[in-house]
């Protein structure tokens, strides 16, 4: 998280989110203390006119409407009549390799976790057998 963090670059930008979000994360020099503040050019950022702000608006108030609603309740049983029978069946397993939910997609089928942990587990007695 931390290099996803310091490598975040702001294209658009409203109320001047982009440096809130730096002062609150400022613990990132802890751990990369080179990083810095990216400056981003002109080229690069789309500036908040009277247009984008308008369009900003339209699409919030759609997106927070019976019609954003709608919508979502569609695209998602698209999904769910693409998606492959065999995630379906995982999906209702008790091990959770594989959640299907309005808060959470996680298709991990071959999740190797368990294996990981066995693995780190016996590494982790052998060292302290042998201390």
């Amino acid at each position: 998280m931390v290099f996803w963090l310091a490598t975040l670059m702001p294209v658009y930008e409203r109320e001047n989110y982009y440096a809130k979000l730096v002062e609150a994360n400022l613990w990132l020099k802890k751990y990369l203390p080179n990083w810095q503040l990216v400056i981003i050019g002109l080229r690069r950022k789309i500036e908040d006119n009277w247009f984008n702000f308008y369009l900003y608006q339209a699409k919030e108030f759609v997106w927070r409407s019976f019609l954003g609603a709608w919508l979502e309740r569609f695209i998602k049983q698209m999904q769910w009549d693409l998606m492959a029978q065999k995630k379906k069946d995982l999906a209702v397993l008790e091990d959770k390799r594989v959640i299907i939910s309005d808060t959470m997609l996680k298709f991990h089928e071959s999740d190797r976790r368990l294996e990981y942990q066995e693995k780190f587990e016996k590494k982790r007695e052998e060292l302290l057998k042998n201390l």
